[in-house]
């Protein structure tokens, strides 16, 4: 477990990434390019509603956007 609850920031690294890594990040390296992820944010107390909107907060982005790039919507 690596947010202990608290959040934070997740970097996933492509194979052979040779970059600056930026600090204060859960550094995970992926051995591909594909790579699927899985989020949970449990009911605190039955607290549904809660946990939908902790799960609202998350935010995917590359590291370095390239020109033109959008975030994903919801």
């Amino acid at each position: 477990m690596t947010g202990r609850g608290q959040g934070g920031k997740h970097l996933v690294l492509p194979p052979g990434y040779t970059g600056k890594v930026p600090a204060g990040y859960h550094v995970w390296k992926s051995p591909t390019n594909q790579v699927l992820v899985g989020v949970r944010s449990l009911p605190v107390n039955g607290d549904v509603p809660g946990a939908l909107e902790r799960i609202q907060t998350i935010k995917v982005h590359p590291l370095e956007p390239p020109a033109g790039w959008t975030a994903p919507k919801c």
